[in-house]
């Protein structure tokens, strides 16, 4: 068994790891910078060229090995191998380099990624449990599910962004989870598990592919899957009582499923049908700020009524019935448009948390069909969100007609990734003459019109979760309640509407290096929901204290003789 030893207050280390087997272990290798005296009584010299490095000299030396290459793919895989070395400075290039680094290792580079993760496979960074060995989950979840373990982020990769089954190849998501959680927040790596639940793949491609190294048969469904995902779950839960669980990219007919199966009892997210709905909720409540519109006047039409779609209205009903908004009211202030058109009465194969939302046949008598054209052109809507995953389905037609009743028509095409968009924020702006409140899944360029330059917000998760994921593990709340939800989201649209100067159009704050400001933000407003909650034994005093001693630097520490 090897020794180590971490004091965090004195920022020291001492193990009797050496050599090789110390540069392989990432969360403690610090490459070029080990000093002279650790590397002799460490057993390092001769493995490293004789310059000792500052890690701001590794991070310039990285950030230029990684303008030198060409393509996103090829850069993600970079930072995935520096982060297979060395987790300290992989998470100072990202913190220093955030914007130009966040779309490579998340949406929209890690869908490549994803795709090609069997050909590109390296090395394992996270807990394989597959369906072939579910007798065994007890021992190999004891073996690897450490005590300083506090968040799993699970997925079984059938729903992944807007591209579909993938397989074992889900564990890229998990993994660019864990970064962007770590980057955004500062939550300890160490605390967190990505975790692929491998129960089959129904992507031929995969399954033809002589390099796939997922198991290679069909999906496993019905009563074995949800026993598959209960043990897993609860064996988890059985090593370590307070772990937060983080459900990732499930498919349109398990993601809700499994998420209202155990939220009732458990500590559980699940970002695809919570975390979309938040930061689209922020980025709405942002944006009838700056246009001066009333929050609760709003009337809101989605494309794609699926997994994230029903997630919005979701967040968007929770937020208007916490602003006093009677609960019919605001169901009745959605329109969900679907692939057969807008979801009403009488209408077959409609999922289960899609019925709330249908329409009364008597609203839409007369209508010439039930297309998203036709539905803007009645319901008249001042807020447009897509999350269809159809490039395009934002039509010049459709925008020009809102744009017609509209003053300032607030349109967020959300699909990722960019080949997936709805619009492109330049066709929105010619088409709404400039008028447009724009915010998109996808990162884009800021758009030029008459001659004034305006950002466009990326209505990113990655603007939710960290923060949430913090104040839900720091408050080690017995379950995620629908007001710790919406004070995250809360926090974030407030926080910036406090802290922006007058003439910034930018519906959501940069993310920067400086964004972990309002993830711990949002880490505290989520404490205090849980605790008037009564959730969390944590008291409100302590509040501070707890999101302090979480919060993790990525700096080297220095080595000592046991």
């Amino acid at each position: 068994m090897k020794v180590i030893k971490i004091n965090h207050d004195k920022k020291t280390v001492q193990t009797d790891l050496e050599g090789y087997d110390l540069l392989s272990h990432p969360q403690l290798n610090k490459d070029t910078a080990f000093t002279y005296d650790e590397r002799k009584y460490l057993k390092l010299d001769g493995l490293l060229p004789s310059y000792v490095e500052s890690i701001d000299e590794q991070v310039e030396r990285c950030y230029q090995q990684y303008l030198n290459i060409s393509d996103n793919l090829s850069r993600n895989i970079y930072l995935n191998e520096l982060h297979e070395r060395n987790h300290t400075l992989f998470y100072q290039v990202i913190q220093r380099y955030i914007e130009t680094m966040l779309p490579i290792i998340y949406t929209p580079t890690i869908g490549d990624a994803v795709k090609n993760f069997s050909q590109q496979y390296r090395s394992n960074r996270g807990l394989y449990l597959s369906y072939e060995q579910k007798d065994d989950l007890d021992i190999i979840i004891q073996n690897h599910l450490t005590d300083h373990i506090k968040m799993v982020i699970i997925t079984d990769g059938e729903g992944v962004l807007g591209i579909g089954d993938w397989g074992v190849g889900g564990m890229d998501i998990a993994i660019g989870k864990m970064m962007v959680y770590v980057a955004c927040s500062r939550i300890n790596p160490a605390h967190v598990l990505p975790i692929v639940v491998d129960v089959g793949t129904n992507n031929e491609d995969l399954l033809d592919h002589p390099n796939y190294i997922g198991a290679r048969h069909k999906r496993i469904t019905g009563k074995p899957y949800d026993q598959f995902i209960d043990d897993v779950v609860k064996t988890i839960l059985k090593k370590n009582p307070t772990t937060f669980v983080h459900f990732e990219d499930f498919g349109r007919k398990n993601a809700r499923r499994i998420l209202d199966r155990y939220q009732s009892d458990l500590c559980v997210f699940n970002d695809d049908v919570q975390g979309t709905g938040l930061i689209s909720l922020a980025t709405v409540k942002s944006a009838s700020i700056q246009i001066g519109t009333d929050f609760e006047s709003h009337r809101f039409v989605i494309l794609g009524p699926g997994t994230a779609g029903i997630g919005v209205a979701d967040a968007l009903v929770e937020a208007l019935i916490k602003k006093g908004v009677d609960r019919k009211k605001a169901v009745e202030s959605i329109w969900l448009v679907g692939r057969r058109g807008l979801l009403h009465e009488g209408m077959t194969e409609v999922f289960g948390d899609q019925t709330k939302y249908l329409r009364d046949n008597e609203e839409i008598v007369g209508w010439a069909d039930h297309s998203l054209q036709t539905t803007i052109e009645h319901v008249k809507p001042t807020v447009l969100i897509g999350c269809s995953g159809v490039h395009g389905a934002f039509t010049e037609t459709c925008i020009k007609t809102m744009a017609a009743t509209c003053k300032h028509p607030i349109i967020m095409p959300l699909s990722n990734p960019t080949a997936c968009c709805e619009a492109t924020p330049i066709d929105i702006f010619n088409w709404t003459e400039g008028k447009a409140m724009i915010a998109t899944g996808s990162p884009f360029q800021p758009v030029t019109y008459n001659g004034k330059s305006y950002p466009i917000a990326q209505c990113n998760n990655a603007y939710i979760f960290p923060g949430l994921g913090m104040g839900i593990i720091g408050s080690k709340a017995k379950l995620v309640t629908k007001n710790m939800l919406l004070e995250a989201s809360s926090s974030l649209s407030r926080t910036w509407a406090s802290i922006k100067k007058k003439n910034d159009n930018r519906l959501l704050p940069p993310l920067d290096g400086n964004y972990h400001d309002f993830s711990l933000a949002i880490a505290k407003a989520v404490m205090l929901a849980a605790i008037e909650d009564n959730v969390s034994e944590v008291k409100k005093e302590d509040v501070d204290k707890v999101i302090e001693d979480l919060a993790w630097s990525p700096d080297y520490y220095d080595f000592k003789p046991l």
